[in-house]
């Protein structure tokens, strides 16, 4: 199981990229959530199987189709706290 933080930054607010994300993380059966920073940029919280984490990632460097990703950053997370969904966080 990995545990990642994800920063994105670029144009990600106000083009559905949280939505999206919610998307790809049940896709790829990642929980955790997805929530819009005071920055302009998105963070997510994600934990889920390395190899599912891989695509995950790169659906998120790709972003929805009105996004202009110029960067993704990844931390690991040393959280007691698990997820048994992924949410949009507000």
């Amino acid at each position: 199981m990995q545990k990642l933080e994800i920063v994105i930054s670029g144009r990600v607010q106000g083009v559905g990229f949280r939505y999206y994300t919610k998307q790809k993380a049940e896709l790829y059966n990642i929980h955790g959530y997805v929530k819009n920073l005071s920055t302009g940029k998105v963070m997510v919280m994600a934990y889920g199987d390395s190899g599912n984490m891989e695509f995950f990632l790169q659906a998120l460097k790709n972003g929805p189709s009105y996004s202009l990703v110029e960067k993704v950053t990844t931390s690991p997370v040393k959280h007691s706290k698990e997820y048994n969904e992924f949410k949009i966080a507000f």
